[in-house]
């Protein structure tokens, strides 16, 4: 019982003095929003992209699109150009003057609708057909803010890519 004590006591001691073994504070980690999701994708093909007479839709898989994002998060994208230098909200319509005519022959709507796990790219046209071979295969740019995160949007101008970065803080 004596022995028992002892390695009691004697643990207590070993614990306590290794509670208190600190080392010195690392460094500041890098400036940013934690759990905020970009990516940037382009459609492969646009024979990926499913088709029905005049509307489509091009199913890109996303984890971070969880139930909390869909119930109380946002979501943004943005279409942009090849060089990647300039981001166009959606939804955004693209017409077309297929005569060259000066006049509008038909247009697309490009937009976004996402489920959990799931961001799809939609393409609805004006004409009775949609032609695939116009429809923009990218690059797209996927926003992600979870519920926490929404506040540091602020009054920041969501057409613009550029205020979004900025409000928070991405790289």
């Amino acid at each position: 019982m004596r022995r028992f004590k002892a390695l009691i006591v004697l643990s207590l001691i070993v614990l306590a003095g290794l509670t208190r073994c600190k080392g010195p504070t690392g460094p500041q980690g890098p400036a940013g929003t934690p759990n905020i999701i970009v990516e940037t994708f382009t459609i492969p093909d646009s024979t990926d992209i499913q088709t029905d007479r005049w509307y489509g839709a091009y199913n890109y898989p996303m984890r971070s699109i969880s139930q909390a994002v869909v119930d109380s998060g946002v979501v943004l994208s943005y279409l942009g150009s090849q060089s990647q230098d300039a981001w166009t909200a959606l939804p955004y319509d693209l017409d077309f003057d297929a005569e060259s005519d000066f006049t509008i022959d038909y247009s697309i709507s490009v937009n976004f609708v996402y489920t959990t796990g799931n961001f799809n790219v939609t393409f609805a046209a004006s004409a009775d057909t949609l032609f695939t071979g116009d429809l923009p295969l990218g690059p797209y740019k996927v926003v992600v803010i979870p519920p926490n995160a929404t506040g540091q949007l602020g009054k920041a101008d969501l057409s613009r890519y550029q205020a979004v970065r900025q409000a928070l803080d991405l790289p």
